[in-house]
């Protein structure tokens, strides 16, 4: 839907459009292949990710975890 509508939310040409809406299934994989070597690399910063919104509304903080600090 977003991409069929594209052109009326930017108000430019078809290519221009098609420049900016092609890098988004590749940051999309991107996204995946990060997450993946994040969780074999560093599965406590992966799960800390997961995580950090729960504990940042129960605690009020806006910091980010620890392991995130480096």
């Amino acid at each position: 839907m977003i991409v069929s509508n594209f052109e009326i939310t930017s108000g430019m040409q078809d290519w221009v459009n098609a420049l900016l809406i092609a890098p988004t299934p590749i940051l999309f994989l991107a996204g995946f292949a990060v997450s993946a070597i994040l969780r074999r690399t560093r599965p406590q910063t992966w799960e800390e990710l997961g995580r950090a919104d729960q504990e940042r509304q129960a605690h009020g903080s806006d910091a980010a975890p620890a392991t995130l600090r480096r």
